[in-house]
């Protein structure tokens, strides 16, 4: 009966186990699935001008503000870029824009100057990978009608970075590119980024960290009210954890034995006689 109840009790336990690994593995699964269905990045609470994108992690564009483009030979506009609010605008007529655009041959002009998208407006989408970070950021309800689509990405050296119009298509719409250093990835000290998802393993440990406590507690009170036992005797199959070292050592030599034995180093603690 002692045997009967051992055995049914490590079943007992086992199958927990088993059970937590599983809801592990299943709660792991989706976290992961609901992680990478993020087709967009999302700005980070209690920043400035910082955004989240599943894919690679936070950036913070204020290191872009007042950020003036350089136009191709024979282009006469030219573009600030002033994402962040609290950043002094190229002029009144783009404040709060974040795109704005300017004639190089009238730069103080105001007829000449347009807001190009508003920085409340921003949707920022992922096109690139956890290898090439690119996004591109949205502006609408600029000066009559315009918008902008700004395509940032890091550059690894400041000799890399620029800023250049690229085309206006449809009418209105300014598409430009921005490669620079102050458009990678880096950690953002935020309450935000400390609200982090506990890992797989801390999960598994603390099921499991549950569970023993469970299996000790449980038992003890079963064979308190059933049996009477007191002390070492209220330990949950005390006698199979008392002798779990010796029959582990003795597993290990007897399969370390048999190893030295199949590749034909038999010494004198070989089990085998020769033919």
């Amino acid at each position: 009966l002692s045997l009967s109840l051992s055995l049914s009790l490590s079943l007992t336990v086992m199958n927990g186990i088993m059970l937590a690994v599983w809801m592990t593995v299943a709660l792991h699964s989706g976290l992961v699935s609901s992680a990478s269905s993020g087709s967009s990045c999302t700005p980070v609470p209690n920043t400035v001008c910082t955004f989240n994108c599943p894919l690679f992690g936070p950036v913070d564009l204020s290191g872009l503000s007042g950020l003036r483009s350089t136009p191709a030979a024979q282009e006469y506009h030219a573009f600030v870029f002033s994402p962040c609010p609290g950043y002094p605008a190229y002029n009144e007529k783009c404040n709060g824009a974040a795109v704005c655009q300017y004639d190089l041959r009238h730069p103080t002009e105001e007829k000449f100057i347009f807001n190009c998208g508003l920085q409340n407006t921003v949707v920022y989408a992922p096109i690139g990978d956890e290898t090439e970070h690119i996004v591109e950021a949205s502006y609408t309800e600029g000066t009559g009608g315009r918008s902008s689509s700004v395509r940032l990405s890091c550059a690894k050296d400041a000799s890399e970075n620029s800023f250049t119009f690229t085309k206006e298509d449809p009418k209105l719409h300014y598409d430009v590119i921005i490669r620079h250093t102050e458009a990678c990835v880096k950690p953002i000290p935020s309450k935000h980024q400390s609200e982090t998802l506990l890992s797989p393993g801390s999960i598994v440990l603390i099921i499991a960290s549950i569970l023993l406590v469970m299996y000790l507690v449980g038992g003890a009170v079963y064979l308190r009210k059933s049996r009477g036992a007191s002390g070492t005797g209220m330990i949950p199959n005390f006698l199979f954890w008392t002798e779990l070292p010796s029959l582990v050592k003795d597993g290990a030599l007897f399969c370390w034995e048999g190893c030295r034995s199949c590749s034909g180093h038999q010494g004198k603690h070989s089990s085998y006689s020769k033919l």
